[in-house]
């Protein structure tokens, strides 16, 4: 693997602008240093640390999994689909507007498991990436609105600081467009 590269501002759906210094920056450091693993996972998905589709979407789905439990102190008792479920909860629901319907969590939840588990399923996913390509820009999507949310943004400002960047639309193209795929692979 590649070593890991410096983040882009343009990859990431908000910019240092956006912030109220005085008031966020002890916030921010606050978060980065209770969410540690999550956010070197962030750096690692984001930095091109992680090549190759189904290696993202797992260290996305890890990432978002670790994210939800460093936030609730559930002893892990929580499957990926109710984890992502309450994140969705915490920051507005902006998945299930671009999707429109919230069986978007145990589509990618499903995937998961064949991706991680090695179902026979999983081979039709090494020849055919728009499903992955999908659940993951759901998870990273997921994973950046809830750490506006954490950073001290409402969920009505972290969302329209995320729709403002045109990285939020290709994100959401992507989904619109290729979302059957990720439903379909989840029902076999």
């Amino acid at each position: 693997p590649r070593p890991s590269e410096d983040i882009e501002q343009h990859q990431l759906l908000h910019v240092l602008p956006d912030f109220d210094f005085d008031r966020q920056v002890p916030l921010v450091l606050d978060v980065v240093n209770r969410h540690r693993y999550s956010v070197e996972h962030f750096e690692a998905l984001k930095g091109r640390g992680v090549v190759g589709h189904l290696a993202q979407f797992v260290a996305a789905a890890q990432l978002v999994e670790s994210f939800d439990r460093s936030l609730h102190d559930d002893q892990g008792r929580r499957g990926l689909d109710a984890r992502l479920r309450r994140l969705s909860g915490e920051t507005g629901g902006v998945l299930d507007e671009i999707i429109g319907h919230k069986r978007w969590a145990k589509h990618v939840a499903r995937v998961r498991d064949i991706v991680v588990h090695g179902l026979e399923t999983s081979e039709l996913l090494t020849r055919d990436v728009r499903s992955i390509q999908v659940a993951t820009d759901i998870l990273l999507l997921l994973f950046e609105a809830r750490l506006l949310v954490e950073f001290g943004f409402d969920t009505s400002t972290a969302k329209a600081l995320i729709e403002r960047r045109i990285t939020y639309w290709e994100i959401k193209a992507n989904i619109i467009q290729n979302y059957g795929h990720l439903e379909e692979i989840s029902r076999r």
